[in-house]
């Protein structure tokens, strides 16, 4: 006779946590997983510092060789926090580098320049897509990071597209792709328009327009001249200042798709619901407002540049963690390519706006 099985114990689940102890029920659940991703970044720092190089390359890299961690239930709510919240936050301190006045200074003839090479980027990726393989959310993320700034723009649209199985490997390999064009362009675009453009305004206008991230839209406009230097980093802001109306865009296509209904939620009520700004746009516009009638602090744009910078090292040093190597190299050649195409596209389109505007 053989002794009956003991059933197991049922637990009883407390209630849910109060929304103001939610940020401490998920800082003390992910501490773990936050504190690699933030020592990641700080390793990448330091490299970047010491050796040269983009630190959220470094971190991504240094994610992905730490892959083996994402199956540790320890580390895993940290690393969604880092890869969530984290990088929301590093996308909204970005606002504080934007003012009116700046993108005022350009002139209408730079502003429409900008948004029609944008606009074509879009146009090919999604165009393209389908005879790539990809889908249309691949194609909008690549677009998006491509078209307007780099990395945080790609995780700024990663964050918005629907959650996916993926979705993270799709983020971190357009992120190291994106970040791995700019570098080539950073040292290419220089000489480039040295050779083919007319002056340091035009030379600084097309870096700013067509070299994905900030960084590297930096390194080359100043190595032009001062001028030019000047006239790339404005021109570049004013693409991140296109990441709100961009945003908008991703959530009313979200919405309006034809899998977005839940419940049969009529469809006015599903685009009134995405046009509701997620907090970290919505802080965005308000630090680009406070900065744009001189609000905030002098220098505050400085530090605001510095902490998001960090915010999205360390995202990106989440994401590579929880993707791994054999995801990345699962995307293929067609992938690598899909991002060439939509680089060259940006280029070209912005170099021909600049020639036809006559800077």
């Amino acid at each position: 006779m053989t002794a009956a099985a003991t059933p197991p114990k049922q637990t009883k689940a407390g209630p849910p946590a109060s929304p103001f102890l939610r940020p401490f029920v998920l800082v003390r659940d992910g501490w773990r997983g936050l504190l690699i991703a933030v020592l990641i970044a700080a390793t990448s720092a330091f490299v970047s510092d010491h050796y040269g190089g983009p630190a959220v390359l470094f971190a991504l890299l240094i994610g992905l060789a730490c892959s083996f961690l994402r199956d540790d239930d320890r580390i895993r709510p940290g690393l969604d926090l880092a890869s969530r919240f984290v990088l929301r936050l590093g996308v909204a301190l970005l606002g504080a580098r934007i003012a009116a006045t700046q993108v005022a200074e350009l002139g209408v003839a730079t502003i429409v320049l900008v948004v029609a090479a944008m606009a074509a980027t879009f146009a090919v990726a999604l165009a393209t897509a389908r005879l790539f393989g990809f889908t249309r959310d691949f194609a909008l993320l690549s677009a998006t990071a491509t078209g307007v700034c780099g990395v945080s723009a790609a995780l700024t649209a990663a964050s918005i597209l629907p959650r996916r199985p993926g979705s993270d490997r799709d983020t971190a390999f357009v992120a190291l792709g994106v970040t791995l064009l700019s570098t080539v362009a950073m040292v290419l675009y220089p000489i480039l328009a040295d050779r083919m453009l007319g002056s340091d305004l035009a030379a600084g206008v097309f870096v700013g327009a067509s070299i994905h991230d900030v960084a590297q839209v930096v390194a080359a406009g100043y190595l032009i001249s001062v001028p030019a230097g000047d006239a790339a980093v404005v021109t570049k802001l004013a693409r991140v200042a296109m990441l709100v109306p961009v945003s908008i865009l991703l959530s009313i296509h979200v919405a309006t798709r034809a899998d977005a209904s839940v419940g049969g939620e009529p469809l006015g009520r599903r685009i009134r619901r995405c046009l509701s700004l997620p907090w970290f746009l919505v802080l965005f516009i308000v630090l680009a407002v406070l900065n744009s009638v001189s609000v905030l602090p002098p220098g505050s744009g400085d530090v605001a540049g510095v902490a998001s910078r960090a915010c999205l090292v360390v995202a990106i040093a989440a994401i590579g963690v929880k993707t791994g190597v054999k995801q990345m190299v699962d995307m293929g050649w067609r992938a690598s390519l899909f991002l060439v195409l939509l680089t060259l596209t940006i280029a070209v389109a912005a170099g021909s706006g600049v020639l036809l505007a006559g800077h």
